[in-house]
Protein backbone atom coordinates (compact mmCIF):
# COMPACT_ATOMS: atom_id res chain seq x y z
CA UNK A 1 0.00 0.00 0.00
CA UNK A 2 1.08 3.56 -0.75
CA UNK A 3 2.03 6.38 1.27
CA UNK A 4 -1.38 8.59 1.78
CA UNK A 5 -1.32 11.71 0.03
CA UNK A 6 -1.92 15.23 1.79
CA UNK A 7 -4.17 17.37 -0.20
CA UNK A 8 -4.69 20.18 2.43
CA UNK A 9 -3.14 23.09 1.61
CA UNK A 10 -3.01 24.75 5.19
CA UNK A 11 -0.39 22.09 6.23
CA UNK A 12 3.08 23.31 6.66
CA UNK A 13 4.91 21.68 4.25
CA UNK A 14 7.74 21.07 7.04
CA UNK A 15 5.19 19.48 8.73
CA UNK A 16 3.36 17.24 6.15
CA UNK A 17 7.22 15.99 5.82
CA UNK A 18 7.43 14.83 8.95
CA UNK A 19 4.35 13.04 9.02
CA UNK A 20 5.21 11.70 5.89
CA UNK A 21 8.37 10.30 7.97
CA UNK A 22 6.29 8.86 11.08
CA UNK A 23 3.99 7.58 8.57
CA UNK A 24 7.14 5.47 6.38
CA UNK A 25 7.81 4.50 10.15
CA UNK A 26 4.45 2.80 10.66
CA UNK A 27 4.82 0.54 7.03
CA UNK A 28 8.07 -1.16 7.98
CA UNK A 29 8.13 -4.20 9.08
CA UNK A 30 9.67 -3.95 12.23
CA UNK A 31 7.17 -1.68 13.52
CA UNK A 32 5.97 -2.67 16.87
CA UNK A 33 2.50 -1.72 18.01
CA UNK A 34 3.45 -2.98 21.63
CA UNK A 35 6.37 -0.70 21.38
CA UNK A 36 4.23 2.33 20.01
CA UNK A 37 1.72 1.65 23.57
CA UNK A 38 4.54 1.34 25.70
CA UNK A 39 5.69 5.22 23.94
CA UNK A 40 2.44 6.15 25.09
CA UNK A 41 2.59 5.37 28.45
CA UNK A 42 5.68 6.37 28.35
CA UNK A 43 4.84 10.45 27.08
CA UNK A 44 2.08 10.32 29.15
CA UNK A 45 4.39 9.81 32.32
CA UNK A 46 6.80 12.38 30.78
CA UNK A 47 4.41 14.89 30.02
CA UNK A 48 3.51 14.96 34.24
CA UNK A 49 6.95 15.41 34.53
CA UNK A 50 6.86 18.55 32.17
CA UNK A 51 4.16 20.12 33.82
CA UNK A 52 5.91 19.94 36.91
CA UNK A 53 9.11 21.50 35.59
CA UNK A 54 6.99 24.49 33.44
CA UNK A 55 4.25 25.95 34.05
CA UNK A 56 3.85 27.02 30.55
CA UNK A 57 3.66 23.40 29.51
CA UNK A 58 0.47 22.77 28.00
CA UNK A 59 -0.25 19.67 30.10
CA UNK A 60 -4.23 19.63 29.29
CA UNK A 61 -3.33 19.56 25.50
CA UNK A 62 -1.54 16.30 26.22
CA UNK A 63 -4.15 15.02 28.46
CA UNK A 64 -6.42 15.26 25.18
CA UNK A 65 -4.14 13.84 22.91
CA UNK A 66 -3.26 10.96 25.03
CA UNK A 67 -7.15 9.90 25.69
CA UNK A 68 -7.77 10.72 21.87
CA UNK A 69 -4.69 7.93 21.21
CA UNK A 70 -6.49 5.88 23.40
CA UNK A 71 -9.70 6.29 22.52
CA UNK A 72 -7.90 5.41 18.27
CA UNK A 73 -5.89 2.84 19.17
CA UNK A 74 -9.09 0.90 21.02
CA UNK A 75 -11.25 1.76 18.31
CA UNK A 76 -8.40 0.95 15.13
CA UNK A 77 -9.82 -2.30 13.83
CA UNK A 78 -13.03 -0.44 12.72
CA UNK A 79 -10.85 1.63 10.49
CA UNK A 80 -9.40 1.15 6.39
CA UNK A 81 -5.91 -0.06 6.78
CA UNK A 82 -4.63 3.43 5.45
CA UNK A 83 -6.62 4.87 8.36
CA UNK A 84 -5.19 2.54 10.83
CA UNK A 85 -1.54 3.85 9.53
CA UNK A 86 -2.60 7.81 9.57
CA UNK A 87 -3.63 6.91 13.16
CA UNK A 88 -1.03 5.00 14.06
CA UNK A 89 1.81 7.65 12.68
CA UNK A 90 -0.34 10.22 14.53
CA UNK A 91 0.54 8.70 17.79
CA UNK A 92 3.94 7.87 16.87
CA UNK A 93 4.14 11.24 15.80
CA UNK A 94 3.30 12.44 19.61
CA UNK A 95 5.71 10.21 21.21
CA UNK A 96 8.60 11.43 19.74
CA UNK A 97 9.58 14.13 21.79
CA UNK A 98 11.82 15.59 19.02
CA UNK A 99 9.53 15.89 16.13
CA UNK A 100 8.75 19.26 14.58
CA UNK A 101 8.49 20.78 17.68
CA UNK A 102 9.99 19.57 21.25
CA UNK A 103 7.17 18.71 23.20
CA UNK A 104 8.24 19.54 26.19
CA UNK A 105 8.89 23.21 25.65
CA UNK A 106 6.37 26.03 25.76
CA UNK A 107 3.91 25.53 22.73
CA UNK A 108 5.46 22.31 21.83
CA UNK A 109 2.64 19.75 21.34
CA UNK A 110 0.58 22.73 18.66
CA UNK A 111 2.30 20.35 16.07
CA UNK A 112 0.68 17.16 17.52
CA UNK A 113 -2.31 18.91 17.83
CA UNK A 114 -2.22 19.70 14.39
CA UNK A 115 -1.55 16.02 13.04
CA UNK A 116 -4.39 14.66 15.33
CA UNK A 117 -6.49 17.54 13.57
CA UNK A 118 -5.57 16.78 10.52
CA UNK A 119 -6.06 12.86 10.57
CA UNK A 120 -9.41 13.22 12.14
CA UNK A 121 -10.58 15.48 10.12
CA UNK A 122 -9.21 13.95 6.91
CA UNK A 123 -10.60 10.86 7.61
CA UNK A 124 -14.10 12.22 9.44
CA UNK A 125 -12.65 10.73 12.95
CA UNK A 126 -14.71 12.46 15.75
CA UNK A 127 -14.12 12.17 19.31
CA UNK A 128 -15.49 13.82 21.96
Amino acid sequence: MGLVKFDDDSFEDDLIDNFRFFLMLVNEPMFSLDELKQGLVNFELNSRLWHEESEFFDFDLANDLVNKSKILLHSLSQYSSNVQKEILAAILYLVQEDDSKKDSLFMGLEDDKEIFRYVLSKNGIEIK
